[in-house]
């Protein structure tokens, strides 16, 4: 929350934890008692997809299909340039910026997505960042990691999306 990007942004992606992923929400919770905007994914599992759609204050998560809960349907939805910081979960990062994760490609194709301008941010627990994981072409990095025990730390290298603010 002392992160300035994270103070500044005008809207924040990030997510709802799920299988002992570091819990946001109360980051999330402060931005939103100040005023600022935040979106969550909500999933398409038939497309593989992420949609992700604004959260309000006072608004209840629905189980979503992959039984993650997410914002209902009547959430507004957002478009990629609306989004100024992505907090992204993951298995493990790897100090160049590559994440795994549970292997649908949900994020990775996300993040693809043109428009996109974003600053992204794996989070973690320090035990689930690694010199270096194995990569496919697909895969997109993170540019920033954010731990427990350190970070917001830039990350080293090619894992880096091209062209992020």
């Amino acid at each position: 929350m002392a992160w300035a990007p994270f103070r500044e942004a005008g809207l924040v992606m990030g997510y709802v934890a799920w299988r002992g992923e570091p819990d946001l929400a109360p980051a999330l919770r402060w931005r939103l008692l100040r005023g600022g905007a935040v979106a969550l994914p909500a999933t398409d599992p038939r497309a593989r997809r992420i949609l992700p759609r604004r959260f309000l204050p006072g608004m209840r998560l629905v189980p979503g299909p992959l039984g993650i809960p997410e914002p209902p349907e009547e959430a507004p939805p957002v478009e990629p340039p609306e989004i100024d910081l992505i907090l992204l979960p993951g298995v493990a990062f790897d100090r160049e910026g590559y994440r795994l994760g549970y292997g649908g490609g949900y994020f990775d194709r996300w993040l693809a997505r043109p428009g996109l301008g974003a600053r992204t941010v794996g989070v973690a627990y320090a035990a689930q960042i690694l010199e270096r994981l194995p990569r496919d072409p697909w895969d997109r990095g993170v540019e920033w990691l954010l731990s427990e025990a350190e970070g917001p730390e830039p990350c080293a290298g090619p894992g880096r999306a091209p062209g992020r603010r």
